[in-house]
């Protein structure tokens, strides 16, 4: 695993402390990731986002069945604020990608990334998921619907 330095949560994180592109408003990040559980990936994801916003989300929305490779969610946070996470699972022996845009109120961060191998940039924060974030991807899938998240820290 890279040092917290050298990883793309670290480097976003800390291009919003410098408040260079204000607040956050919109994310939107297409990863190709090898893993082997896309719902626990796709629970990270939601969750890094949520730190980058500084805020909870309050609602989810998942396309994707169980039995497939890549999940889509969308999401609206307690702010205001949007996401729209893909996350494609490839195998072991893939390439990943991260193609990430997040809009803030007075600017913007872009990254397109093939990564040369998984020891690359990684997008995940290094904290536990809150469980409700799991519980709310399989709420959704289970039922088709947006579901409301619990998941307070």
């Amino acid at each position: 695993m890279p040092d917290e330095t050298s990883s793309l949560y670290s480097i976003i994180h800390q291009t919003l402390a410098t408040e260079r592109i204000g607040s956050p408003v919109f994310v939107r990040c297409i990863a190709h990731l090898p893993t082997e559980n896309i719902r626990a990936s796709l629970a990270e994801m939601l969750f890094t986002a949520q730190l980058w916003f500084n805020t909870e989300p309050l609602r989810i929305y998942i396309q994707g069945e169980a039995d497939v490779n890549q999940m889509t969610a969308s999401v609206l946070y307690e702010k205001g604020q949007t996401a729209l996470l893909t996350l494609t699972a490839i195998p072991p022996t893939g390439r990943p990608g991260i193609d990430l845009m997040l809009i803030g109120n007075e600017g913007a961060i872009y990254h397109d990334e093939l990564m040369a191998g998984q020891d690359s940039l990684t997008l995940m924060a290094d904290e536990p998921v809150p469980a409700g974030l799991l519980e709310a991807i399989e709420g959704s899938i289970r039922t088709g619907q947006a579901v409301s998240i619990e998941n307070r820290r």
